[in-house]
């Protein structure tokens, strides 16, 4: 961040200086362990804590504090509006190539291959993890300083307006879009107005500049053709007519290869998915004229993130962990997946709740357990979280065996049910929304070794 001085923040932020107002602070932080001397201190009210109780703390170590009590060095009314107008006007005095990246799957791994590909190239920084919200984009933009060539800025939204707010701050001189699902329908109403959210980074670009977007899905495309006069579309896909178009060649369950323009790719993370994440990257790249050699070798060092797709041995049994976050479609894209990358494997489907689903999530669960059983190699379900009867209920019109079917009210319990079915030619698939923590379950399997014969089940339908 570049040096600023506390009565500019102020001015910024329509608040009171409580202290020298020509003090000028050089970091921003929303933790109080991250402070430091001349950090600013954003003391953010939470469901679980109060930013304003840590204000002293950072005294101590030489920061300072903006907030909404009398005792923090700079007083606004609200502190998170604060944050998002003090970092709209900062983003005025440094000027990076911006590149926004929206949608409802993928979007963290498209913004990190596309970090991997152009953080050789340029003077680089990207979101950190999970600072995709009205809090954590705010501060990454306050991270950037004069020196920042190409800032990748990820943008979450489960709300209408969300996509814009960020934009407003960020300025994206480029937009991604790498798909549209029912990620978070139960705050939007349904998939339209999904949609609509989704492309108000194109209508934050200035004319001329790009919109990289997903060929293959109709309702992408349609959208993005609305912007053809005012932007430069470079769409990207399977599909004839995508203006990056990819061949898959072959996916197994250790890497993917397929061409682009004649020119071979191979990632080391399975998954027709994650080859849509990587020509998003790719068609991205290409705007900046990455060659080809230069995207190869650095996809090819790519390797698959935290919980996504990640895959564990415990005791002689493959685990897949990909429960990093879930939604209808990343559900239904996995699950349609696991017959090509595991033809001879034993699936054990092991699904949480799909958080922000609303009214549809009865609905949505149920058909998801439907979907799910009827894949041919699945042969075990397991169903926990708040909905797990909408799941079994959908997975009972399916082709799994009803004695192969199982709740489970924790992790420890999908632990043991795991321990007590899988065998050496099983997979367990670990797949939920993010704050149902799933990924437990694998340190449960840890702690004692898997039962492979005629282990008693705890857990009955």
């Amino acid at each position: 961040m570049e040096r600023i001085t506390l009565k500019t923040i102020a001015k910024w932020a329509d608040g009171i200086v409580n202290t020298d107002s020509d003090i000028y602070i050089k970091s921003a932080v929303i933790d109080s362990r991250d402070a430091t001397k001349k950090s600013l201190f954003f003391c953010i009210r939470g469901s679980k804590t109060d930013g304003h109780n840590y204000v002293e703390e950072v005294r101590r170590k030489g920061g300072y504090s903006i907030g909404e009590e009398k005792f923090c060095d700079i007083v606004v009314n609200s502190t998170v509006r604060a944050l998002g107008d003090i970092a709209g006007e900062y983003r005025k005095t440094v000027n990076p190539v911006v590149i926004g990246v929206t949608g409802s799957n993928g979007k963290t791994t498209v913004t990190r291959m596309i970090e991997a590909i152009l953080r050789d190239e340029f003077n680089l920084m990207s979101t950190p993890y999970s600072f995709n919200n009205h809090i954590g984009l705010p501060v990454t933009v306050l991270s950037m300083d004069k020196e920042t060539r190409v800032a990748v800025l990820e943008m979450g939204a489960n709300h209408a307006g969300e996509i814009k707010y960020l934009s407003d701050i960020a300025v994206p001189g480029i937009g991604v879009i790498t798909n549209v699902g029912q990620a978070h329908i139960g705050y939007f109403g349904n998939e339209e107005n999904i949609l609509r959210t989704k492309f108000e980074i194109a209508e934050s670009l200035s004319c001329g500049s790009p919109l990289v977007y997903n060929y293959d899905q109709d309702e992408v495309k349609d959208a993005a053709n609305i912007y053809r006069n005012n932007l430069n579309l470079i769409g990207f896909g399977l599909n004839k007519g995508a203006d990056v178009r990819c061949e898959i060649i072959n996916t197994d369950s250790k890497s993917s290869i397929f061409e682009v323009a004649g020119y071979r790719f191979k990632i080391n993370i399975p998954g027709t998915f994650n080859i849509y994440n990587s020509i998003a990257a790719i068609a991205t790249a290409k705007i900046f004229n990455i060659s080809f050699e230069k995207i190869w070798v650095r996809l090819k060092e790519f390797k698959a993130l935290s919980h996504r797709m990640q895959k564990i041995r415990i005791s002689g049994v493959d685990i897949l962990d990909d429960c990093y976050n879930a939604n209808p479609t990343s559900v239904r894209k996995l699950f349609e997946e696991l017959l090509k990358i595991y033809p001879q494997k034993d699936i054990i489907a092991v699904v949480g709740e799909m958080l922000e689903l609303g009214e549809y999530s009865g609905e949505l669960h149920e058909s998801i357990g439907e979907f799910i059983s009827h894949q041919e190699n699945v042969k075990y379900f397991l169903a926990g979280g708040s909905f797990s009867d909408s799941l079994i209920d959908g997975a009972k019109k399916g082709n799994i065996d009803i004695k192969n079917l199982y709740k489970f009210k924790n992790s420890e319990e999908a632990a043991q049910i795991i321990k007590d079915i899988s065998n050496s030619n099983s997979i367990v698939v670990l797949k939920a929304s993010r704050l149902e923590n799933l990924e437990d379950v694998i340190e449960y399997l840890k702690t004692a070794k898997i039962k492979n014969q005629n282990a008693k089940r705890q857990i009955k339908m």
